[in-house]
């Protein structure tokens, strides 16, 4: 692979291997010019909180004994941001199925953030903790699979600096409700133990306390701690108690399962018993909170008896000289009862809680801590603040000698382990998976307890001020983790998730990716130029890029390469020595900051750049940009058309449930796209999921000025119930075909969101294929408006769909799912081709990849489903053409000028050629060639005698060019199909640039569009400070 490109000073061109020479002995290469551009002006937000669900409260135990169960499960990782926006990200795997992922963690959605809004404090809660657990158990019990808790199972809130607490709509991805607090502004918020209560740090002092409800109530005001003098910087739970007038007795284990079993459950395997049993039923037991801590401002931390709400202990930290107050910006608890906290000198202090005494400090750091996290099992706190480096302290043994030959085990004791530099700037927030439990252990107190992952080390996320989150694997490096072989839960595949090392110090970082589920770069490849026409009075075009940011959209105008060529092409032969000419160049033409409610959410500009539609989390804006002039600007002002919202409102079907807001109307899309005519557009609706087209022909008309409703498909918005589950059954024959299965999908069945998250029109204009978070991917023909067909449910969502141009190919839809498995589906026939299954590799090849297994058949497959982050987009680029060229002779015996003008009249002379498109899969932080070329088909006999003039000796068919059949690789799986580059750094786009004009039709070479977002470039635009350095002698 060729890779030269100077930034923005010339298209650069990249060679991938063509798939047509793989065959042949002299390898050729796929050139592309690729205009490489990091002129967007676009950032994530800095991140301010992290965070994962806590662990399942345990049930307490009727029973003999209590017992222990094992659940494999990665919780949803969410991470606020200062513009507002919060992220939802899930496992790209399934944990009962694989215990690693390179990918991780990938992006499921983005709520978007009020205007002018910031989320400093994020946490979860479990919406029936006590129903959850108990299910849990009794499926383990009987040795049943009990899926892990969904996103539907959880409650998320959020503080932004303000006197209100959020608590957002997981399903809508809107504010569900606020909660006015009434002590100030809210600094910190914490979930205690058994997930019934909320503690929010206010400015005036104390702590208000308010009770998790069902989803009517929502939550309601319960108690509040005393004031002290301080702001309450951070707050924490203390461990729970089981309450005293319940404790629970030992009684027969029929009892107890009895007493456990819901309404509606089997109750087969527990033995029947009189009703005077029922009447002598115990109280179940509850966990009751005993106490919690508050980290101030005022260089104390205040701890606070539950019941009493009074002030019990004042725990006072160092202060330098000269500053009057530490601020104690961390605070958490572990399971004993200990106390840490990190405040603004960059120590990590230890308390006593029964003493109210600090018994260790760390110096951790040079600046002020700003983050902890506490390890699942209590032996690690990580910390980190402004000084970029996350520190870990580790509970050790003393190795003294005096104590070598002793009965008494050694003391415990608290160290620093190591540091590292994870971030380029402050650290805001540190968060681990599995969560810490402040449950006591079972075998102290009978009650059942769940271990999440066991076998598997956990995981540590990070992220602050540099906008970007990074993944490390965080074991223990003293105890059990090196006594047995802890699995990396990042490795590729089995045999490397148990050869590389877990432990913090010597983990990898891997950082995760943009939060690209919203596009921030939309193209218009055909945008015509008003004033010039070339070419039998054919207009020219401009490349138009626009740009978006939180409350607007910025457009660019590219030059063509050969714009200022009169008309010319350059052949291959023609000299270099104007190879300079007409560079790519970019320049702002159009700057629009937009009148919204929320941060934007998605858009899309037409191919002829004359339509620009927005959305943000309210309603769709529609602007007509009008014509170009040859030096890039506009001929008139963007014109909003103001009835797009209220004609989908009108169009979308009542509500049919006005309890729940996901099937509340709304005029907000969760994505946009212009048919390639740029007469249409296709709305996804959100949060109702339906899919409204839009005809946008009359609108330029003087006598109408209204868009005009084609069409409204319902198929993403109905329940699983009405359309019913579908599967995907083996089939003797070539393919497999898609049947229904009365039984459904039980995931489906549960309420959920089903926001349209990816969406994409064939090349013709003919399929609209979209797909939601719930897994469905549904086909639309545009041509007769009717719902075509509906996919297999996949395990995971689609993250990117494309339509295949070639000919002869045109309604294969290629499929992307998270973790980089692709799929083929033939939209015409309603199956999967067999020769696709054997190009991306079955069941049984994936199980083999899995554990490590490799051939040089599954090579190339195996190394794109280990790039990491996971695939962002899919597209389709110009190759060169094949065939031959009959008038190439001729042509070279012209002049320049000759040549122009028999181009102008007859064209370029390649009719006989076929354009060949290649498929680019693309991520963060890399580009890859994948040849889908169909298999060749077997020729019959007849076929053999009557084509045996278009063989060569050699065997290869230079006439049937034109059938994509022809164009196959020895291998349907050869290694050589997967072509990986690693040149660009933090993508945000990857997309085609070539117009179907006669201009560009003939062009030899295929161009794509490079946008490119460093992240030094994101942190010198924001303006932030530099970050902090702390000299030190001898070092530079």
């Amino acid at each position: 692979m060729v890779l030269e490109d100077p930034i923005e000073a010339q298209p650069s061109k990249i060679q991938f291997p063509s798939s047509e020479q793989l065959n042949t002995s002299a390898p050729s290469r796929l050139k592309l010019r690729i205009h490489r551009s990091r002129f967007i002006e676009w950032a994530p937000g800095a991140i301010t909180a992290i965070a994962f669900p806590p662990s399942p409260p345990p049930t307490p135990s009727t029973g003999k004994a209590a017992q222990n169960f094992s659940l494999s499960w990665f919780g949803t990782l969410a991470i606020g941001r200062a513009n507002g926006n919060i992220e939802l990200y899930e496992w790209s795997e399934k944990p009962e199925e694989q215990s690693f992922a390179p990918q991780a963690w990938v992006l499921r959605k983005v709520f978007p953030g009020p205007l002018d809004s910031k989320v400093d404090s994020l946490v979860f809660a479990y919406r029936d903790p006590k129903r959850f657990f108990r299910s849990s158990l009794k499926s383990q019990s009987k040795h049943k699979k009990e899926p892990a808790p969904t996103l539907m199972d959880l409650r998320m809130f959020s503080s932004g600096g303000g006197t209100d607490i959020v608590e957002w709509d997981l399903c809508t991805g809107s504010i569900l409700r606020t909660y006015p607090v009434n002590g100030g502004s809210v600094w910190c918020l914490a979930i205690n133990p058994a997930n019934t209560l909320l503690a929010a740090g206010c400015d005036d002092g104390g702590v208000q306390v308010l009770a998790l409800t069902d989803d009517i109530r929502g939550m309601e005001w319960h108690k509040r701690m005393d004031s002290g003098k301080g702001k309450v910087l951070s707050v924490a739970w203390g461990p729970p108690t089981l309450s005293s007038h319940s404790t629970p007795r030992r009684t027969n284990l029929t009892a107890g399962t009895r007493a456990n079993t819901r309404v509606g459950e089997d109750t087969s395997d527990s033995e029947s018993s009189s009703a005077s049993d029922d009447n002598e039923k115990e109280p179940e037991p509850e966990w009751q909170d005993s106490w919690l801590v508050g980290g101030c401002s005022d260089s104390r931390l205040r701890r606070w008896d539950f019941n009493s709400r009074r002030v019990v202990a004042q725990l006072l930290t160092d202060k330098l000289r000269g500053i009057q107050k530490t601020l104690v910006w961390a605070v958490g608890v572990l399971r004993d009862g200990t106390i840490v906290s990190g405040d603004s000198m960059g120590l990590v202090n230890f308390w006593d809680v029964k003493t109210s005494t600090q018994f260790k400090s760390i110096r951790a750091h040079d600046a002020d801590v700003l983050c902890l996290a506490i390890s699942s099992d209590g032996s690690s706190v990580f910390s980190s603040g402004v000084d970029q480096k996350v520190t870990q302290c580790i509970l050790s043994q003393t190795t003294a000698s005096s104590l070598e030959d002793s009965i008494i085990p050694p003391p415990m004791d608290w160290i620093k382990a190591f540091s590292k530099r994870l971030h380029a700037h402050d650290v805001r927030a540190l968060a681990i998976w599995p969560p810490c439990s402040l449950f006591p252990d079972s075998s102290h107190q009978h009650h059942q307890t769940i271990t999440i992952n066991p076998g598997i080390a956990p995981i540590l996320a990070s992220g602050g001020q540099d906008m970007v989150a990074g993944l490390t694997p965080c074991s223990t490096p003293f105890g059990a983790s090196i006594k047995r072989r802890v699995m990396n839960p990042l490795a590729i595949n089995a045999r490397e998730a148990l050869s590389r090392t877990t432990v913090f110090e010597e983990g990898v970082w891997q950082r995760m990716a943009y939060p690209l589920a919203q596009e921030v770069v939309w193209v218009a490849t055909k945008a015509m130029v008003k004033g010039k026409m070339r070419f039998g009075n054919e207009a020219p075009v401009r490349r138009l890029v626009v740009g978006r940011s939180d409350v607007g959209v910025k457009v660019w105008s590219l030059k063509g390469p050969k714009e200022k060529r009169l008309g010319g092409y350059k052949d291959d032969d023609d000299d270099d020595d104007d190879e300079g000419e007409g560079d790519q160049t970019s320049s702002p033409v159009l700057e629009m900051e937009l009148n919204v409610g929320t941060n934007l959410v998605c858009g899309s500009v037409s191919e002829d750049g004359r339509w620009l539609a927005v959305s943000d989390g309210l309603e769709v804006k529609l602007f007509r940009l009008g014509e170009l002039f040859e030096d890039g600007s506009f001929k008139d002002p963007p014109r909003r058309i103001k009835n797009v919202s209220s004609s989908i409102l009108s169009a979308l079907p009542p509500s049919s449930s006005s309890s729940s807001t996901v099937h509340q109307p709304s005029a907000a899309a969760s994505k946009l796209t212009f048919t390639p005519d740029s007469t249409r557009l296709i709305v996804a609706c959100s949060p109702s999921a339906h899919i409204v087209v839009l005809d946008l022909s009359l609108v330029p008309s003087p006598s109408n000025s209204d868009v005009r409703v084609l069409r409204v498909f319902q198929q993403h918005a109905e329940d699983d119930e009405e359309i019913s589950g579908r599967t995907v059954k083996s089939l003797p024959s070539n393919s497999m075909k898609i049947r229904r299965d009365e039984r459904g999908d039980r995931r489906d069945k549960q309420k959920g969101s089903r926001t349209i998250i990816a969406m994409c029109l064939s090349h013709d204009g003919q399929w609209l294929a979209s797909a939601d978070e719930r897994g469905r991917v549904h086909v639309f023909n545009l041509d007769s408006m009717q719902h075509h067909t509906t996919l297999p449910t996949f395990p995971l969502p689609t993250h990117a769909l494309a339509f295949d141009p070639n000919p002869g190919c045109t309604s294969h839809l290629i499929l992307a799912q998270p973790n980089n498995v692709l799929s083929i589906f033939d939209v015409e026939a309603r199956l999967f081709p067999r020769w696709a299954q054997e190009l991306f590799g079955g069941e049984e090849q994936d199980r083999r990849s899995r554990h490590g297994h490799r051939n040089r058949t599954t090579e190339g497959k195996d190394a794109f489903r280990a790039l990491k982050p996971g695939v962002e987009g899919l597209v389709f680029v110009k190759g060169p053409m094949i065939g031959e060229d009959k008038n190439k002779k001729e042509r070279a015996k012209m002049t320049r000028r000759e040549r122009n003008e028999s181009m102008a009249v007859s064209g370029p002379g390649m009719d006989d050629k076929v354009v060949r498109y290649h498929l680019l899969a693309w991520g963060w932080n890399w580009i890859c060639h994948i040849d889908i070329t169909p298999p060749p088909l077997p020729p019959s006999p007849t076929n053999i005698r009557r084509h045996d003039h278009d063989y060569d000796h050699d065997g290869s068919s230079f006439q049937a060019d034109t059938d994509p059949y022809r164009f196959a690789n020895a291998h349907p799986s050869s290694p050589s199909n997967f072509k990986t580059i690693m040149t660009y750094r933090q993508l945000l786009y990857v997309g085609d640039l070539n117009a179907d004009t006669d201009e560009r039709r003939h062009h030899q070479e295929g161009e794509i569009l490079v946008v490119e977002r460093p992240l030094t470039d994101v942190l010198m635009s924001e303006g932030m400070p530099p970050p902090f350095y702390k000299p030190r002698y001898g070092r530079s």
